[in-house]
Protein backbone atom coordinates (compact mmCIF):
# COMPACT_ATOMS: atom_id res chain seq x y z
CA UNK A 1 0.00 0.00 0.00
CA UNK A 2 2.60 2.28 0.86
CA UNK A 3 4.96 1.61 -2.24
CA UNK A 4 1.48 2.65 -4.64
CA UNK A 5 1.17 5.94 -2.44
CA UNK A 6 4.72 6.61 -3.83
CA UNK A 7 6.18 6.07 0.32
CA UNK A 8 9.50 5.23 1.07
CA UNK A 9 9.72 2.06 3.59
CA UNK A 10 12.88 1.41 5.29
CA UNK A 11 13.96 -2.38 6.24
CA UNK A 12 15.94 -2.84 9.61
CA UNK A 13 17.53 0.39 9.68
CA UNK A 14 20.62 0.94 12.11
CA UNK A 15 21.50 3.81 15.01
CA UNK A 16 17.27 5.26 14.78
CA UNK A 17 16.84 8.36 16.79
CA UNK A 18 14.35 10.19 17.14
CA UNK A 19 14.86 14.31 18.29
CA UNK A 20 13.48 17.76 18.48
CA UNK A 21 10.12 16.62 19.76
CA UNK A 22 9.35 19.63 21.63
CA UNK A 23 9.85 21.68 18.44
CA UNK A 24 7.41 22.04 15.19
CA UNK A 25 9.76 19.93 13.06
CA UNK A 26 10.61 16.64 15.19
CA UNK A 27 13.02 14.85 13.14
CA UNK A 28 14.07 10.77 12.45
CA UNK A 29 17.73 10.12 11.52
CA UNK A 30 18.23 6.52 10.44
CA UNK A 31 21.29 4.26 8.75
CA UNK A 32 20.75 1.98 6.19
CA UNK A 33 23.91 0.05 4.17
CA UNK A 34 26.04 2.87 5.20
CA UNK A 35 23.71 5.70 4.24
CA UNK A 36 21.97 8.26 6.89
CA UNK A 37 18.15 9.30 6.06
CA UNK A 38 16.70 12.22 8.03
CA UNK A 39 13.12 12.56 8.10
CA UNK A 40 11.17 16.05 8.89
CA UNK A 41 8.03 15.89 9.82
CA UNK A 42 4.94 16.88 12.23
CA UNK A 43 4.20 14.00 14.20
CA UNK A 44 5.95 10.82 15.27
CA UNK A 45 4.04 7.58 14.97
CA UNK A 46 6.45 5.47 17.34
CA UNK A 47 4.90 1.41 16.22
CA UNK A 48 8.37 -0.08 16.19
CA UNK A 49 7.83 -2.36 18.70
CA UNK A 50 8.22 -3.25 22.38
CA UNK A 51 12.07 -3.47 21.68
CA UNK A 52 12.00 -0.13 19.36
CA UNK A 53 12.98 3.47 20.56
CA UNK A 54 9.97 5.54 20.71
CA UNK A 55 9.00 4.12 24.31
CA UNK A 56 12.60 4.71 25.04
CA UNK A 57 13.21 7.90 24.92
CA UNK A 58 10.75 8.62 27.34
CA UNK A 59 12.32 9.03 30.43
CA UNK A 60 10.94 7.25 33.82
CA UNK A 61 9.36 10.38 34.92
CA UNK A 62 7.31 10.92 32.15
CA UNK A 63 6.63 7.08 31.67
CA UNK A 64 4.69 4.40 33.57
CA UNK A 65 5.26 0.79 33.11
CA UNK A 66 3.47 -2.16 34.76
CA UNK A 67 3.95 -5.71 33.88
CA UNK A 68 2.72 -8.90 34.59
CA UNK A 69 5.08 -11.79 33.51
CA UNK A 70 3.93 -15.40 33.54
CA UNK A 71 5.59 -18.62 34.05
CA UNK A 72 4.41 -19.99 30.84
CA UNK A 73 5.33 -20.15 27.47
CA UNK A 74 3.46 -21.29 24.12
CA UNK A 75 5.32 -23.80 21.67
CA UNK A 76 5.24 -22.46 18.53
CA UNK A 77 5.41 -24.61 14.96
CA UNK A 78 5.87 -23.04 11.74
CA UNK A 79 5.42 -25.86 9.36
CA UNK A 80 6.21 -26.36 5.49
CA UNK A 81 2.38 -27.78 5.22
CA UNK A 82 -0.86 -26.98 6.55
CA UNK A 83 -1.17 -27.62 10.82
CA UNK A 84 -0.41 -28.90 12.56
CA UNK A 85 3.11 -30.08 13.39
CA UNK A 86 4.02 -33.49 14.99
CA UNK A 87 3.97 -32.15 18.86
CA UNK A 88 0.44 -30.98 18.49
CA UNK A 89 -0.93 -34.29 17.21
CA UNK A 90 -0.85 -36.20 20.61
CA UNK A 91 -3.18 -33.20 22.05
CA UNK A 92 -5.82 -33.89 19.45
CA UNK A 93 -8.35 -36.75 19.21
CA UNK A 94 -7.62 -39.54 17.20
CA UNK A 95 -9.99 -39.03 14.08
CA UNK A 96 -8.48 -35.87 13.54
CA UNK A 97 -5.13 -36.27 14.05
CA UNK A 98 -5.33 -38.86 11.25
CA UNK A 99 -6.41 -36.69 9.19
CA UNK A 100 -3.89 -34.20 9.30
CA UNK A 101 -1.44 -33.42 6.74
CA UNK A 102 2.41 -33.67 7.89
CA UNK A 103 5.63 -32.05 6.88
CA UNK A 104 8.69 -30.83 8.14
CA UNK A 105 8.91 -28.27 11.09
CA UNK A 106 11.18 -25.04 9.39
CA UNK A 107 10.69 -23.43 12.70
CA UNK A 108 10.37 -23.51 16.50
CA UNK A 109 10.33 -20.79 19.02
CA UNK A 110 8.79 -20.37 22.54
CA UNK A 111 6.68 -17.07 22.94
CA UNK A 112 7.05 -15.95 26.77
CA UNK A 113 3.57 -14.91 28.41
CA UNK A 114 3.07 -11.65 29.49
CA UNK A 115 0.73 -8.54 30.19
CA UNK A 116 2.74 -5.14 29.61
CA UNK A 117 0.78 -1.25 29.80
CA UNK A 118 2.95 1.90 29.11
CA UNK A 119 1.44 5.05 28.94
CA UNK A 120 1.28 7.83 29.06
CA UNK A 121 0.83 6.99 25.09
CA UNK A 122 1.62 10.73 24.09
CA UNK A 123 4.71 12.70 24.89
CA UNK A 124 4.98 16.17 22.90
CA UNK A 125 4.61 15.03 19.32
CA UNK A 126 5.57 11.14 19.90
CA UNK A 127 2.54 8.82 19.72
CA UNK A 128 3.44 5.52 20.79
CA UNK A 129 0.76 2.74 19.04
CA UNK A 130 0.62 -1.28 19.46
CA UNK A 131 3.68 -3.26 20.78
CA UNK A 132 5.47 -0.19 22.11
CA UNK A 133 3.05 0.86 24.43
CA UNK A 134 1.00 -2.51 25.33
CA UNK A 135 1.61 -6.54 25.28
CA UNK A 136 -0.90 -8.98 25.50
CA UNK A 137 -0.24 -12.73 25.77
CA UNK A 138 -1.89 -14.53 23.10
CA UNK A 139 -4.81 -16.56 24.71
CA UNK A 140 -6.98 -14.22 23.95
CA UNK A 141 -5.71 -13.28 20.62
CA UNK A 142 -6.06 -9.61 21.19
CA UNK A 143 -3.00 -7.90 20.95
CA UNK A 144 -3.31 -6.77 17.09
CA UNK A 145 -6.67 -6.00 17.51
CA UNK A 146 -5.36 -3.43 20.21
CA UNK A 147 -2.68 -2.19 17.55
CA UNK A 148 -5.59 -1.67 15.04
CA UNK A 149 -7.53 0.27 17.78
CA UNK A 150 -4.02 2.82 18.45
CA UNK A 151 -4.14 3.33 14.21
CA UNK A 152 -8.05 4.28 14.43
CA UNK A 153 -7.77 6.12 17.35
CA UNK A 154 -4.65 8.54 16.03
CA UNK A 155 -5.78 8.66 12.44
CA UNK A 156 -8.97 9.99 13.61
CA UNK A 157 -6.90 12.78 15.76
CA UNK A 158 -4.51 13.43 12.67
CA UNK A 159 -7.62 14.28 10.25
CA UNK A 160 -9.61 16.11 12.74
CA UNK A 161 -6.51 18.48 13.35
CA UNK A 162 -5.17 18.77 9.23
CA UNK A 163 -9.05 19.02 8.06
CA UNK A 164 -10.55 21.20 10.90
CA UNK A 165 -7.51 22.15 13.13
CA UNK A 166 -8.83 20.44 16.45
CA UNK A 167 -6.53 19.22 18.55
CA UNK A 168 -9.10 17.42 20.67
CA UNK A 169 -8.32 14.23 19.93
CA UNK A 170 -5.13 14.15 19.64
CA UNK A 171 -5.44 15.32 23.42
CA UNK A 172 -7.50 12.89 24.69
CA UNK A 173 -5.68 10.02 22.12
CA UNK A 174 -3.61 8.13 25.29
CA UNK A 175 -6.79 8.10 27.33
CA UNK A 176 -8.97 6.67 24.56
CA UNK A 177 -6.17 4.16 23.67
CA UNK A 178 -5.34 3.49 27.52
CA UNK A 179 -9.36 2.89 28.11
CA UNK A 180 -9.19 0.12 25.75
CA UNK A 181 -6.41 -1.21 26.10
CA UNK A 182 -6.66 -1.68 30.39
CA UNK A 183 -9.59 -3.58 29.56
CA UNK A 184 -8.16 -5.87 26.60
CA UNK A 185 -5.22 -6.62 29.07
CA UNK A 186 -8.03 -7.60 31.95
CA UNK A 187 -9.56 -9.77 29.69
CA UNK A 188 -6.19 -11.82 28.55
CA UNK A 189 -5.20 -11.74 31.94
CA UNK A 190 -8.52 -13.56 33.09
CA UNK A 191 -8.20 -16.09 30.28
CA UNK A 192 -5.08 -17.09 30.52
CA UNK A 193 -5.25 -17.73 34.37
CA UNK A 194 -8.61 -20.18 33.82
CA UNK A 195 -7.05 -22.02 30.84
CA UNK A 196 -3.58 -23.12 32.17
CA UNK A 197 -1.79 -24.68 35.07
CA UNK A 198 0.60 -22.38 37.49
CA UNK A 199 3.74 -24.13 39.26
CA UNK A 200 2.17 -22.79 42.49
CA UNK A 201 -1.24 -23.70 42.14
CA UNK A 202 -3.29 -25.83 44.63
CA UNK A 203 -5.94 -27.55 45.17
CA UNK A 204 -8.11 -24.15 45.91
CA UNK A 205 -6.82 -22.57 42.73
CA UNK A 206 -7.22 -25.56 40.63
CA UNK A 207 -11.29 -26.00 42.44
CA UNK A 208 -11.90 -21.96 41.37
CA UNK A 209 -10.76 -22.34 37.83
CA UNK A 210 -12.72 -25.39 37.44
CA UNK A 211 -15.72 -23.33 38.40
CA UNK A 212 -14.96 -20.21 36.51
CA UNK A 213 -14.67 -22.83 33.38
CA UNK A 214 -18.43 -24.31 34.53
CA UNK A 215 -19.84 -20.91 35.09
CA UNK A 216 -18.09 -19.91 31.71
CA UNK A 217 -19.43 -22.75 29.70
CA UNK A 218 -22.89 -23.49 31.27
CA UNK A 219 -26.12 -22.16 30.25
CA UNK A 220 -26.01 -18.43 32.29
CA UNK A 221 -25.00 -15.02 31.55
CA UNK A 222 -21.14 -15.48 31.52
CA UNK A 223 -21.33 -16.06 28.13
Amino acid sequence: MRDKLGGTTVYKPANVLIEHLGSDTPKLTDQKDGVTHTVICDYVAGCDGYHGVSRRIMTENLLKEHERVYPLGWLGILADTRPVAEELRVRLPQSAAESIEMGPSIEKSIAPLGNFVAGPMRHKRLFLGGDAAHIVPPTGAKDLNLAASDTYHLSRALIAYYEDNMEELMDSYSQNCLHRVWKVGRFSWWLTTIMHRFPDQNSFDRGIQLAELDYLTGPNAAQ
